[in-house]
């Protein structure tokens, strides 16, 4: 009988100790055909795959668990990892130290993080981000980590250049990032937002209850394509005796936050800036005070904090730790003594920047975010509340005693839909017109839709907040007033700036004519070419290691593979690999095999060539889960359209389960890359037919693997030329080669970010990289490029094949 409830279990172990197994159990279902519990997932981004389905004549679905120990003898943990796809019922996934959590596991298939300290140590703990998907197939996969809370995370990431970031803000993209219930109970306002790893820490005050401490809520970071909703995990007092009510804005920095603090929300003539060690928030814990930096003469709304830039000499002294803190009377400036935060570390006051003497458009009364540039230079991301309003000003400190600030970029209005004025604070009551929870639950679908900040009041004007994500990018919050019967909502806008690179020079390897590249992620490439000469048309690969330090890879010799007109190769980072080709002499028969490499003796073991369509050129992608596209062009009369075809790689049997092939556009050569999140980007020709030719197009899709499809965006030019080729990794970042257009032996490349949601990429400026032609390029996810290419037409090198390695550079040239 046809088996439709299946789970494909993937485990990820990027802890330090080896997991063995102990025990499994299935609740109803089987182990699938030539899979079985692996004996151990090894440690250090060790993976291990099992799928299981439905027992044979049951209509019960497939659920059960499986039961893995650490290695470790310091930290030991046995984990129960949980799971369901039953019929008539929601896909299913928990993780938890007891069989129980079968029965308890959450009912939904979003994401659970679960943290469970190592007995007897209260500074150890492990870590499982469990995620599971809907259909038929659940994608169920865990996340092993590990942590130690005496790690001192001491700083945010250096920002390559903040005002690039800044300008890469779309100011109309603030969809609903996250959504989160809590208590009813709770009541009033939000002020600040915080972002440690996968938290977000919400400062929280009730106007109408005097001598009452102020509170701050924990909840878990879910991104919006998960569902975006959590419960919040805890609740917590700020610290002050005797009670104060009313933190302000916040901005974390590292293992560290500065948080806001006043007696109530009027009349305040002392305050503090509070500095919190945010580690065990990790854990769901309370913050621990570790300072404070009295104010003794006026009120408080917002926070910065960041640490200056280390000096770059062997030995020398650590940046010490500015902070910002600002209310009406203007922007005060402080700075840490030491280079190290403790507990009672002192802070010097270096200057009170008078509201006169800061730019116009700079409100001392908004929210801050502090930003150390690479270069050490400093600036402060605003957020100002009466208008809704997002600056860039520069921090200038001289010597002790001296600070200024002036505008980078003027503020700039972030679309957060219609909300209660600044002017009149209306308070949640029954002749409110805010949305009802009943709304809220009808309009409401984590699986398909989010809503917008207009719908629950997103405003600067209540919590607010900045995360610096990476080195180039940024993501801004903004909550709504209140907790509408324990429901609220955070709006979110992110910002890119999109890697450059930088390229060793080309090194020859081989002779041929057109050429192939793919990297299993690690180290090792797989290269095919065609040969040149008598042999043009045999196909020959051969295997290799990168030294990308180095600047170099270390070949093997090439080996005969087949006889084909056009190819294309791909690789996991399991070393299965693909090759898809056109085979001389069979027409327009399209043949694929799958292999396995052996890095070490630089062979492949193929399986047999087997023909899977019709059509002329060809591209191949796939990802670490067994996935698969192909792009071909078609054959004869059809020759101008594309088409494509999602599979699933049976890696024991080397063989490809393809779906349909479907036409997507109409265009010449084509490229493929994807990642591991079931998303790919697609370059491609135009239409010769269409004059066209000398054009450049991408998509980007998202792909159903369970239906074999792929939704794809529009077809967006980006440049001309032709000999294309692009490579993704799993964080967004793209790149793309091509040669120039006409008879141009020039070579070009770009570095793009993806907006997947949008399905567009931000694309850097075209750049000459070499000169050449039969291109292609494979990118690794720690940002390494390998680019191969014949020698420019003509000549007694023209049939020569060079391979160059690329290095990211986050400070590109302007």
């Amino acid at each position: 009988m046809q088996k439709d409830h299946r789970i494909r279990l993937e485990f990820t172990n990027n802890s330090s100790s080896v997991f063995t197994f102990e025990q499994a159990h299935l609740e109803y279902g089987q182990l699938a055909d030539d899979s079985e519990w692996p004996k151990e997932i090894a440690a250090d981004g060790g993976r291990a795959t099992v799928e299981c389905d439905e027992a044979e004549m049951s209509v019960a679905g497939c659920a059960g668990w499986v039961k893995y120990k650490s290695s470790s003898p310091e930290n030991p943990i046995s984990i129960y990892f949980s799971f369901a796809n039953p019929i008539g019922n929601v896909n299913k996934i928990d993780a938890g130290t007891s069989d129980q959590i079968y029965e308890t596991m959450t009912s939904q298939f979003l994401p659970v993080q679960r943290v469970f300290p190592t007995e007897g140590s209260e500074e150890h703990y492990w870590t499982v981000d469990a995620s599971s998907t809907d259909g038929k197939t659940n994608d169920a996969r865990f996340v092993i980590e590990s942590g130690d809370t005496t790690e001192i995370i001491p700083e945010n990431p250096q920002m390559v250049n903040a005002a690039a970031t800044f300008d890469s803000v779309n100011a109309n993209s603030g969809g609903t990032g996250y959504y989160f219930t809590i208590h009813p109970s709770i009541y009033s306002h939000f002020k600040g937002v915080g972002a440690f790893g996968s938290k977000l820490i919400f400062t929280h005050t009730n106007v109408m209850i005097d001598d009452q401490q102020g509170i701050y809520m924990i909840g878990n970071k879910i991104p919006k394509k998960y569902g975006g909703s959590d419960i919040i995990q805890a609740t917590y007092n700020t610290e002050h005796d005797p009670a104060w009510g009313h933190p302000g804005g916040v901005q974390v920095c590292g293992s560290y936050m500065a948080l806001t603090l006043e007696k109530s929300d009027k009349h305040n003539t002392c305050s503090e800036v509070q500095i919190y060690d945010v580690r065990p928030t990790a854990k769901n814990k309370p913050m621990k005070l570790l300072t404070t930096i009295p104010r003794d003469d006026s009120g408080v709304n917002g926070a910065g904090m960041t640490r200056e830039k280390s000096e770059e000499a062997v030995g020398g002294e650590k940046g010490k730790y500015i902070v910002i803190a600002g209310d009406s009377p203007g922007l005060s400036v402080y700075r840490s003594q030491t280079t190290d935060i403790i507990a009672q570390t002192q802070f010097d006051l270096i200057q009170l920047i008078s509201k006169k003497d800061l730019p116009d458009t700079f409100s001392p009364e908004g929210g801050f975010a502090l930003a150390t540039q690479e270069n050490g230079e400093l600036f402060i991301f605003t957020m100002h509340g009466t208008d809704r309003s997002f600056g860039l000003y520069q921090l200038q400190i001289e010597g002790d005693h001296s600070a200024s600030v002036t505008e980078v970029r003027a503020p700039i209005l972030l679309e957060t839909g219609a909300s209660s004025s600044a002017d009149a604070e209306t308070r949640y009551d029954d002749t409110s017109t805010a949305i009802s929870l009943a709304d809220i639950k009808a309009r409401y679908k984590p699986d398909t839709d989010m809503m917008w900040p207009s719908e629950l009041g997103a405003n600067f004007r209540w919590g607010k907040g900045l995360q610096i994500t990476s080195p180039t990018s940024i993501e801004i919050f903004a909550t709504s007033r209140s907790a509408l019967a324990g429901t609220f909502s955070i709006a979110t806008w992110k910002a890119y700036t999109a890697i450059d690179a930088v390229w060793w020079p080309s090194i020859y390897y081989t002779t041929g004519s057109s050429v192939a590249i793919a990297t299993d992620y690690n180290s090792g490439c797989l290269e095919m070419n065609r040969g040149s000469g008598g042999n043009s048309n045999k196909l020959y690969y051969r295997v290799g290691r990168a030294h990308f330090s180095g600047n170099r890879i270390d070949f093997g010799n090439g080996i005969y593979f087949t006889s084909s007109s056009d190819f294309a190769v791909s690789m996991d980072n399991k070393d299965h690999c693909i090759c898809v080709h056109r085979e001389s002499g069979s027409g327009n028969k399209l043949y694929y095999a799958v292999g396995l490499a052996d890095i070490g003796a630089r062979t492949v073991n193929w399986g047999n060539n087997q023909n899977y369509t019709t059509g002329t050129k060809v591209a191949v992608a796939m990802d670490n889960h067994g996935n698969c596209v192909e792009l071909h062009t078609g054959s004869g009369d059809d020759k101008d359209n594309l088409y494509y075809m999602v599979g699933i790689v049976n890696s024991t049997a080397k063989t490809i389960h393809w779906g349909d092939s479907y036409k997507y556009d109409t265009g010449a050569d084509i490229a493929i890359a994807m990642d591991d999140h079931g998303n790919c980007v697609e370059t491609h020709r135009g239409n010769p037919a269409s004059g066209n030719d000398d054009k450049l197009y991408y998509r980007v899709g998202r792909i159903d693997f369970s239906k074999k499809t792929i939704s794809w965006g529009d077809s967006i030019q980006y440049d001309s030329g032709s000999d294309h080729s692009v490579a993704m990794d799993n964080s967004g970042n793209c790149l793309e080669v091509h040669r120039g257009s006409g008879s141009s032996a020039d070579l070009y490349y770009r570095t793009g970010k993806i907006q997947f949601e949008k399905k567009k990429i931000d694309w850097s400026e075209s750049k000459k990289y070499d000169h050449g032609s039969n291109l292609a390029v494979t990118m690794d996810n720690n940002g390494h490029f390998i680019e191969v290419h014949r020698h420019s037409e003509g000549g007694n090198d023209s049939n020569k094949l060079y391979y160059k390695i690329g290095l990211p550079d986050l400070d590109p040239a302007d």
